[in-house]
């Protein structure tokens, strides 16, 4: 080693002698720079490939949500920060004089000869060595694997074949770092795979014979039989082994909340809160959303056909004024109503239905449903109360099949399946694209509008239609209902579209229920009713229809027939087509850009308080001098 180096490791041993905390607080303040900097990396290379996939790839940027999106540049990261900052912690805590002495970048190591150890006793002295990039060597390419295997599943999305990936790949990481765990704590037990070395006066030499055995002896890792001790009669039975797990010693970093960590953590996080405020909010203002209500009261916005954001042709249509209007999926209950793009909206353009007035919220809704109907996981023989099912448990109704209704004459009582107020009060009004012009002449169908993907998938519990014998004389299923059999295609019936040309008793599906790329579902695993069926926490409340998954330029002309089937004036209500474009948070919110705003300010004026405390009385961690008594007594 050099003299440079022999003075720094002099200079940095008698810090860890004359002030412990100095070269905990060297040792903590590197790793944590080598973190910063590997982080950094990572977290660039994520955020340009997470960009170029958004920008580039419409099925990236329309399957991820935000927190998907965001969660791709966050991890990797924590990843690297947490990996490196804390194989350097552990280097740090195992020889903090030679840590520090290697932190000036002069120092050299020593030459030693090659450990004669086996193959398998090196790799565990690796792996005692090294747990965190072995976790990660071992790690990566396992999760990489079960997403390698869930994209082969061409039956679920993107979001969840990543959903699952996190899923399997958190379970599997989690069994990798117990076991990591145990082994460490088996070698810190039992001691490194070492070479027996035993220094020896100059001129001497052992026998080769015993020299060899020797080597051999060593190298072969087997322990001589313990020596037992003398048996101690008060010795506790139940007292626990000696190891670092069971007398709670293993490795851990206990920061001290300084007035200067203090400062800096109140700073990035005011940096960080203001920025996402600037931007949401600013981002939020270049959002283009259009909103026309199309059925009220009569002081509503819909008593006028000619509104802010857009026209509406036969506007009486879809005013429903009286319950026996409802339901009648005819064309005398069909609107038109005309959008003109002022602004240009990117791929995916969102459509969604709002409703105002009515709770999804209430207690009696949200208790009202058996949520094991869904998911096939209820039985009539399985002994369920069904004191869930009231008001809404049974019915006097015929069946409906894609609309195609028997005699009301039939009508015999059945109970709902499902039964409950959540699923049988579905929003019914159905919306068709009749017509689109972009500014180039293009024209769109009522086919660009798609549906499929706009309910949440879960990785357990998703909706599942019954596989046991669901007999009709008995239950009315919501797609066999005639208020919904429009809406929801029939699992064993008809799945193709129906639409006539004035949209009398058509049905809301534009393609087949079962398509592969465009299909909504069928039964309880459809789509629109799926998203009914997800509470809304507010009111009003607006829930996803559909989307057009094409750029539309400003001075596109956008004609929706609306088929007003849903009676609101019993609750005061009214209803609203909205077309929106949503930004990499989601939907246009300023409240969320002003909560950060308000958030980050709290922590700026907050930083600035201490800052000014820190010139003004500035103290040394630790100083005794500054005590009371202290300055009492002198």
């Amino acid at each position: 080693m050099s003299a440079v180096a022999d003075n720094q490791q002099q200079e940095h041993s008698s810090w860890a002698v004359e002030n412990p905390n100095k070269a905990r607080d060297a040792i903590t303040w590197d790793a944590y720079k080598g973190g910063i900097r590997a982080g950094a990396v990572a977290a660039a290379v994520s955020a340009v490939a997470v960009l170029s996939a958004n920008k580039y790839w419409p099925a990236f940027r329309s399957r991820l949500s935000v927190s998907g999106k965001t969660a791709l540049v966050v991890s990797p990261f924590l990843g690297a920060f947490t990996l490196v900052a804390e194989t350097r912690l552990m280097h740090g805590v195992r020889n903090p004089e030679l840590y520090m002495a290697t932190m000036d970048g002069s120092y050299v190591p020593k030459q030693q000869e090659a450990p004669q150890l086996k193959l398998w006793q090196r790799g565990a002295n690796f792996l005692y060595d090294h747990p965190y990039r072995c976790l990660v060597t071992v790690g990566a390419p396992l999760v990489a694997g079960i997403y390698g295997y869930q994209h082969m599943n061409k039956g679920i999305s993107a979001s969840q074949q990543i959903m699952h990936t996190r899923i399997y790949g958190q379970a599997s990481v989690v069994v990798l770092l117990l076991s990591s765990m145990a082994f460490h704590d088996y070698m810190a037990k039992r001691g490194k795979f070492e070479t027996l070395v035993v220094p020896l006066p100059q001129g001497v030499e052992l026998p080769r014979s015993a020299s060899a055995s020797g080597r051999r002896r060593a190298s072969s890792g087997k322990k001589k039989a313990p020596i037992k001790p003398a048996l101690n009669t008060n010795a506790s039975t139940n007292r626990p082994d000696s190891s670092r797990m069971t007398q709670q010693e293993l490795h851990m970093w206990q920061p001290v909340l300084t007035l200067g960590w203090s400062i800096g953590i109140c700073f990035t996080v005011a940096l960080i809160c203001i920025a996402l405020g600037v931007a949401i909010v600013y981002t939020s203002g270049t959002l283009t959303k259009l909103r026309v209500v199309y059925d009220g009261d009569e002081g509503t916005q819909a008593s006028d056909a000619v509104q802010l954001d857009g026209n509406i042709t036969l506007l009486s249509n879809c005013r429903l004024d009286s319950p026996d209007d409802a339901n009648s999926f005819h064309a005398n209950h069909t609107c038109y109503v005309s959008l003109t793009l002022p602004n240009d909206i990117r791929s995916p353009v969102r459509i969604f239905y709002e409703l105002d007035m009515y709770y999804q919220n209430h207690r009696r809704f949200v208790s009202s449903v058996i949520r094991e109907q869904f998911t096939d996981e209820w039985r009539p023989d399985a002994g369920y109360t069904m004191i869930e099912c009231p008001p809404m448990k049974t019915v006097v109704s015929e069946l409906c099949s894609v609309g195609d209704c028997e005699d009301p004459e039939t009508a015999v009582e059945r109970e709902y399946f499902p039964c409950g107020i959540v699923a049988n009060t579905m929003f019914n009004d159905i919306f068709w694209l009749h017509k689109g012009v972009l500014p180039s002449g293009k024209n769109l169908t009522r086919t660009d509008i798609v549906s499929k993907g706009i309910a949440r998938n879960y990785a357990a519990h998703n909706n599942k239609n019954p596989t046991w014998n669901l007999s009709t004389e008995f239950y009315l299923p919501v797609w066999l209902n005639p208020k919904m059999s429009r809406i929801i295609p029939p699992p064993d019936g008809p799945t193709a579209p129906h639409i006539t040309e004035d949209y009398t008793n058509s049905t809301a599906w534009v393609h087949d229920a079962l398509d592969a790329d465009f299909g909504v579902g069928t039964g309880v695993e459809n789509e629109f009713w799926r998203v009914w069926v997800e509470g809304a926490a507010m009111h009003p409340f607006r829930k996803p229809y559909g989307r057009i998954e094409q750029d539309l330029p400003a001075g596109t002309t956008l004609v929706f027939a609306v088929q007003s089937n849903f009676f609101v004036r019993t609750f005061s209500g009214s209803k609203a087509l909205i077309l929106e474009e949503v930004g990499w948070f989601g939907s246009a919110n300023y409240v969320l850009g002003v909560f950060f705003l308000v958030i980050g300010g709290i922590f700026l004026v907050a930083a600035i308080f201490f800052t000014g405390r820190k010139l003004h009385s500035p103290r040394a961690l630790g100083d005794a001098a500054a005590l009371v008594w202290k300055r009492k007594k002198a």
